[in-house]
Formats: C-alpha cells, sequence, structure tokens
C-alpha cells in the first residue's frame, strides 16, 4: 500500500499511473461534463481527478514508465511517500500426498489455511481415489494439521496464536439447504471432538466450517470465509509493519518482472537494476539483507548458499510448478511414450536418471520456466539443497554420482516384511529413535531426513535393488553393518544391525551414527524452520524432540528416553517387564575431566602474558560450560550479538564455542592467558581450566609397535572418517589445519558429516609434514580420549 498524501505532485504521479493502464474501465458520471474517454478516481482531498485514458504509442509508454520512476523516486526523497507492507499471498496446493515435500517450502507461520474437503463424504468414509488403502477425510485432515502444526511450537506461541487452520467443504450444491445445515452441524461436531484436545489446538478454528456452493459466485458461506479470512489479516502482527523507504523502488521492479512473468533472474541483474536507483540504492550488504528479508515473507525464494546464490526465484510458486514435473500424482503424470515409463520406475525404486529429468523439462509448458541450461544446474543443485534430489554416495568413498537421483519422496514400494522383522533382529541390532515432543512426524520430515542421511552413507543395495522404500531406507555402514530407517506412528526409528551379534557393534559406529543422525535431524527442523521464517537455535530444536532407546518386548519395541536410561541400569516398561540397560557404547568423553590435584596452584603467573594458540583455544572450549559461555565471552569483550550469530550459524554448542574463541583472538591484538584467566574469574568459574588445556597426553610413546612413524593411507582415513564422529573442528585444529581450512571443508560439504571429517585428515595428510600415525592418534586421544584408540587401534595406551 501506497497512501498518497495531499497535493499536486502526488496526485500528478497518480494520474501517470492510470495513464499507463490500459485496462482501467470507464466510469461517466452523468453530471459532470468528462469526456468519453476519461475516468476518474477519488483523492484524499475528496476531489476529483480527471485521467485520460485515450491510447498511447509504444514509445510514449517507454516515456511515460520512465516519467513514473523519475517522479516516485523523487517523492520517496522527500518523505511523500510512506510504505506498509502486509503480505497476503493466496496459494493453492494439490492435496495428494504426493505434494508433501514442495507444500513444506511454503508454509508460513503467520499464515492462514484452509482445509478443503468432498462435502459429500463423511469424514470417516474411505475415499474411492485411494483404494484399495482405506484413507479417509479425517486422516487426510489429520495429517495436514501435523504437517502445518510441527513447527508451531510453545517458543513461538504468541499472542496473535498463528498459524490459523480453517475448515471448508465443498460440493454443497449436492444437498437442500436443510440437509446442508444439518450436515454442517456433523461435520462441526466430528472435528471439534477430534481437535479439540490436540497440542496448540489455539491455532485450530474447528467450531465452525464454511460449506460451499462452487457453482455459486454470490454463494453467502464463500462471503462469510473472506470476512473471516480478512479478520484474521488484521491480527497479522506484520500488518502496519514499517519497512525502509529504500526498499520501494526495488520492490517495485521486481513486482513488474512479475507482472511480465519472469520467474527467475540473476542476482547479478538484479545488482544491476538496483544500482540504477541512483540515491535510493542498496548497498552490498543492505541487498542481502533486502533478499533475506523477502525470502522469509514468502515474496521471493533466495538461498544465499554457496553455489546456490547466483538467481532469485522471483516467482515463488514457480519452482513448486518446475518440482511438479516429476513430484507429482499419477494421476496428473503426461501419457507420452516416451515419457509414461519414467514414473514406474521412480515410484518402485525412487530412482531418476538426470536425462530422464531433462527430457520432462523439454515439455513445453517446463519449458518456458526452465529456458537454458544454466538454470536448469541452477534448479538441480536447489533440489539437491532441499533434499528433494539426492546424489547416492557410493560406499567405495568415491564423489558422487551425476548420472541418476534419488527421490525419497516419490517412493511408492512398501518395505518388505522382513525389513521390520523385529524378533529377527532382536539380538543383533541397537534401537534407537526420535519423537517429537508436540505432535506426530509428518510425512514431509521422514522423506527430508531420509535424503540427508543419504548425503553421509550409502544405500545399501540388495539382489539388485537399492533399498530404499516408502518412509524407510536401509543404509549401508561397512560389509558387517548395516542402519535402517522408518516412520512409525509418532517416532522415527532407526535399528543398527550386525550380520552376527549386537555385541559386536562397535561402540564408536553406534554413537558415531547416533550423533550423525542428531546432527541430521536438526539440520532438516531447522532448514523447515527457516522455510517458514522462524530463526531457531540448535539448543532449542534439540528441545523439540526425544532421543530414545529401544529394546524389544513381546513382539514389540518398549522406548525409553536416553537421558532416563542413563540414569540407572535397569528399567521397567509400560508391559510391567524389566529391561536392563546395555548402552556400552556411548563414546567416552572422559578427556579433559580429570581434576587437578589438591597441591595444583592454577596456571602459572610467569606464563600468562603468553598469547594462546588455536589449539589452546580448543582444548579450553572443550572444558567451558555453555550456560556460563555468552558472560564469559562479554568479559572478553565480545558483543553478544557476535556470539548470537555464530551460535545461529554453527549450532553445536562445541563448535560455536571454539569458533567465537577463534575470532575473538582474531579480532584482537593483544590477547593473553592472564585476559583468559580474569574473564573466568569474573564469572566465578574453575581457573583450573587452563591447566587442563596443557595437560599432557602420557604412554603413547611408550609403544612403537604400531608404525608410528609411517603416513597412514586413504583408505584407513576413509575408514576412520565414519568412525570419529562430529569433531570437525576440533580434530582439524588439533591437527594443525588452520579454521579458513575448515571453513573451506564445511562450504564444499555443507551437510555431509563424513565427508568432511574425510576431507580434514586428507588435507592433514597433503599439507602436515609430521603426517604420522603417531601425530593423528596423539590428536584423537586428545579429542575423543583413550577409550576410542584403545578400541580403534588395538594398542596399549
Amino acid at each position: 500500500m501506497i497512501p498518497l498524501k495531499k497535493g499536486s505532485a502526488g496526485h500528478d504521479v497518480f494520474a501517470k499511473l492510470f495513464r499507463g493502464n490500459f485496462q482501467l474501465e470507464e466510469q461517466i458520471q452523468p453530471e459532470a461534463s468528462f469526456s468519453s474517454n476519461s475516468s476518474y478516481v477519488e483523492t484524499e482531498e475528496s476531489g476529483t481527478a480527471v485521467v485520460q485514458t485515450g491510447k498511447i504509442t509504444k514509445s510514449e509508454k517507454l516515456e511515460l514508465e520512465f516519467s513514473i520512476q523519475e517522479d516516485m523516486r523523487q517523492e520517496i526523497l522527500e518523505g511523500n511517500y510512506k510504505m506498509a507492507i502486509a503480505p497476503s499471498d493466496l496459494v493453492d496446493f494439490g492435496g495428494q500426498k504426493s505434494y508433501d515435500m514442495t507444500h513444506q517450502l511454503f508454509i508460513q507461520c503467520k499464515g492462514t489455511f484452509v482445509l478443503m474437503f468432498d462435502g459429500r463424504y463423511g469424514l470417516y468414509d474411505a475415499l474411492v481415489e485411494y483404494k484399495p488403502k482405506k484413507i479417509t477425510t479425517m486422516s487426510i485432515l489429520k495429517h495436514w494439521i501435523d504437517s502445518i502444526l510441527t513447527y508451531c511450537v510453545d517458543v513461538f506461541v504468541d499472542e496473535h496464536k498463528l498459524p490459523k487452520i480453517l475448515f471448508a467443504a465443498t460440493h454443497g450444491d449436492a444437498f437442500p439447504r436443510d440437509d446442508r445445515d444439518e450436515r454442517k452441524a456433523m461435520f462441526i461436531k466430528e472435528l471439534t471432538k477430534i481437535f479439540s484436545s490436540y497440542d496448540l489446538n489455539e491455532h485450530i478454528i474447528y467450531h465452525t466450517i464454511f460449506f460451499f456452493d462452487a457453482r455459486n459466485q454470490y454463494d453467502p458461506e464463500m462471503q462469510n470465509l473472506t470476512r473471516y479470512l480478512v479478520d484474521i489479516a488484521f491480527e497479522q502482527p506484520s500488518w502496519g509493519q514499517q519497512m525502509p523507504v529504500a526498499w520501494v523502488p526495488l520492490e517495485l521492479q521486481i513486482s513488474e518482472m512479475k507482472t511480465v512473468e519472469r520467474n527467475f533472474v540473476r542476482k547479478s541483474e538484479l545488482q544491476k537494476v538496483n544500482e540504477q536507483n541512483g540515491d535510493l540504492a542498496l548497498t552490498d550488504s543492505q541487498f542481502e539483507h533486502f533478499l533475506r528479508i523477502q525470502h522469509s515473507l514468502g515474496k521471493l525464494l533466495y538461498f544465499g548458499e554457496h553455489g546456490i546464490n547466483n538467481f532469485i526465484v522471483v516467482q515463488p510458486s514457480a519452482l513448486v510448478n518446475v518440482m511438479r514435473s516429476f513430484v507429482t500424482d499419477e494421476m496428473f503424470w503426461p501419457k507420452d511414450d516416451d515419457i509414461k515409463e519414467i514414473l514406474p520406475v521412480l515410484s518402485r525404486t525412487g530412482v531418476i536418471r538426470r536425462t530422464d529429468l531433462y527430457k520432462l523439462w523439454e515439455q513445453t509448458h517446463f519449458k518456458q520456466l526452465v529456458p537454458s541450461d544454466d538454470l536448469k544446474k541452477f534448479i538441480i543443485e536447489v533440489l539437491i539443497h532441499l533434499d528433494i534430489l539426492v546424489e547416492p554416495k557410493q560406499y567405495n568413498g568415491t564423489e558422487r554420482s551425476t548420472e541418476f537421483f534419488l527421490v525419497p519422496c516419490m517412493i511408492k514400494e512398501e518395505a518388505p516384511t522382513a525389513f521390520l522383522n523385529m524378533e529377527e533382529m532382536a539380538d543383533k541390532m541397537i534401537c534407537l529413535s526420535y519423537r517429537l515432543k508436540k505432535s506426530s512426524i509428518p510425512a514431509a520430515l521422514i522423506f527430508k531426513l531420509i535424503g540427508s542421511v543419504l548425503n553421509v552413507l550409502p544405500i545399501k543395495e540388495q539382489d539388485g535393488r537399492q533399498c530404499l522404500y516408502y518412509q524407510a531406507a536401509a543404509f549401508s555402514i561397512d560389509d558387517n553393518n548395516e542402519c535402517r530407517m522408518h516412520m512409525k506412528g509418532d517416532r522415527i526409528v532407526i535399528n543398527l544391525i550386525n550380520k552376527v551379534s549386537r555385541l559386536e557393534i562397535s561402540p564408536d559406529i553406534a554413537a558415531s551414527l547416533q550423533e550423525c543422525l542428531t546432527f541430521a535431524l536438526t539440520n532438516v527442523l531447522q532448514f523447515y524452520y527457516a522455510c517458514i521464517g522462524k530463526d531457531i537455535k540448535k539448543v532449542d530444536i534439540l528441545k523439540l524432540f526425544d532421543t530414545e532407546v529401544g529394546v524389544l518386548c513381546c513382539d514389540e519395541i518398549c522406548f525409553i528416553t536416553l537421558n532416563e536410561v542413563k540414569k540407572r541400569k535397569t528399567w521397567t516398561c509400560e508391559k510391567k517387564i524389566i529391561h536392563e540397560t546395555h548402552l556400552y557404547w556411548i563414546l567416552d568423553e572422559t578427556i579433559g575431566q580429570d581434576e587437578c590435584p589438591p597441591e595444583c596452584e592454577g596456571f602459572p603467573a610467569k606464563d600468562l602474558s603468553q598469547s594462546p594458540n588455536d589449539k589452546h583455544l580448543v582444548r579450553l572450549a572443550s572444558e567451558l560450560n555453555i550456560s556460563h559461555f555468552n558472560e564469559f565471552l562479554l568479559h572478553l569483550g565480545l558483543k553478544t550479538k557476535d556470539w548470537e550469530k555464530i551460535e545461529y550459524n554453527w549450532g553445536r554448542a562445541e563448535d560455536a564455542m571454539v569458533v567465537a574463541l577463534l575470532q575473538w583472538k582474531e579480532s584482537n591484538q593483544n590477547v593473553t592467558f592472564k585476559k583468559i584467566l580474569d574473564a573466568q574469574e569474573s564469572i566465578a568459574d574453575n581457573r583450573h581450566h587452563l591447566c587442563q588445556v596443557f595437560k599432557g597426553q602420557p604412554g603413547l610413546l611408550e609403544n612403537t609397535s604400531f608404525g608410528f612413524q609411517d603416513t597412514p593411507d586413504d583408505r584407513f582415513l576413509s575408514t576412520l572418517s565414519r568412525k570419529l564422529g562430529n569433531c570437525v573442528i576440533q580434530l582439524g585444529i588439533e591437527l594443525g589445519l588452520t579454521f579458513s581450512d575448515i571453513e573451506a571443508v564445511y562450504v564444499k560439504h555443507p551437510k555431509d558429516l563424513f565427508s568432511q571429517m574425510y576431507e580434514v585428515l586428507k588435507i592433514w595428510k597433503q599439507k602436515t609434514p609430521e603426517n604420522t600415525y603417531l601425530n593423528l592418534m596423539l590428536a584423537i586421544q586428545r579429542v575423543r580420549g583413550k577409550q576410542f584408540l584403545k578400541r580403534n587401534f588395538c594398542c596399549v595406551i
């Protein structure tokens, strides 16, 4: 909305805008002496501005557009325009489950959702189009409400109680008025019965529904819904929100691109457009901020990640339409002979070839959306970033394939019975699960999690087929161990299985896998929160779900939270059966926790003036308490906003603490141990933490039978990278890499924990003259502890 202030300048711009609008309908007032080609508009002065709307030539139109732009720029500079934005986009989604992955990208935390269903059927009637499965309207409604409310947790609930979910029934014309009212009351009764007990039910408007006769454009139910939506819109916190005036030209220019159906634009092109705005041109940082805010509002899509920041999706629905070329329902699949066979393979195996993808995009309506090869490459990289397309990883450590992709959300084949046979696997598996605390697991979440794990672990192949199924997958860890993942009710269940026995599973493999899966799930949740416009720290994401361990009990799995089971040797399940605790696979984290002897006088005063190196800061971070770390940084001189940015970007607390200390050292000239000790004492922290930083590493030099002076080969490093867990920054610094080396690794492998670790080990081997087993083991002992070395190197320490 751009309210015009009183004055001739405002009217002049307004008149020019209307002269350029060839769709303006003529409105003639008999009592006024207007010419037959004139129109009028009411102004703030309650006067009438006569606007000529006769035909103008193309060159005149270009002149007019330039004049309008110049006049508006001048008006903005003089403060005569005030811009208030209240976004209210309408998006119509298909209801088939095939579209779940596309919908999740566009669900907004402040949005209003109208769930529509066919009013001719009861809420519990099996729907014909889903046969032979017994799928009902109620099950679909539950599915969508779970999908929407998954990301509306207590930490975000505000006085607006947004988002809002409403219900609307179609085919009201199939019933007489009295029958329609009776049926409407029945629907309301059933909806209230189910959703009044839901978590976060304040977001669900179940006490009313709208029953449409879609053939009647004056249907009062449609008018009632319109009024209801407007009322909700006025509750939006963005209503009347002030935006920078300097954004106005760029917003108008992007709006013009949408008008002429420009769906994608190069970032460099939009930057040039911005530069032409003269005094109102945004700086590079302001331009970047503008794009991110517009993305959070759903006005455009901008992925500011390395490799996918060269294009801007001006029309977000265009990306949905591109995805619809292969993420779609069978009823919409093209019947062309050279295309129709792609779907059966995709539905059965979850595999689509790159050549098939390009073939789909050669269809006329998709070719218009994706006209160039550069744009095709960008879209593929975006779809990989979104885990909708997954490039399968090979077990032999080779680079990812480019010939075909996996599409977890499109596979329809159910997992075989043997895949879920718990009784047969009871003595061979360790069982974990993840359960969201506030709602059930939406289908899109399990699809994206499978896709995320496929970036880390290779898919298992059996009898020439990849083990990828509907909401389930099996991954290879090594020749003797595999990981199976499936969704069961409100849990994502993970089974780590050994060919022989559970006792043969390496504790480090189990612990690393659990750490890797937790890391993947937090990344997936954080991604979805970013999509809906929420900025959430990873420490808060960890509060959204419970990590559980499970044991087979009477042909079912009984679960207990990992935090609870750590406290006891046995526990009793709901069936009143006592189970033993078997957590031998928890990683040893004792390194650095030993206390100084009573006679220790603390860090030597003579060394306090020395400057810590990167290794010292990594070791210090492992000693400090995260709950006091922000205060500790303040005493060092690092600002809270800088810490919050680091915590958001790096997520994992251990990593964020290391990065904060490294950045503190980088941004200050006089960095000493005394400053660290003073900061510790200011928050009453343990002054002996600095002693632990210099703690020795006894024992390794006594045993030289392992070939300590040899250089590890790449195969050894590849195997080791799958056992070390999530310690990329810590081990990299201990091995002598610079922080810039490690940052480059994260850019190259942004979501792949094992590849990050393998890349760090390869850089260490290539760059470091002392690239021996001895130095590698010393670094690992520092980060992972003695028990890790005992289990993995079979040496006496």
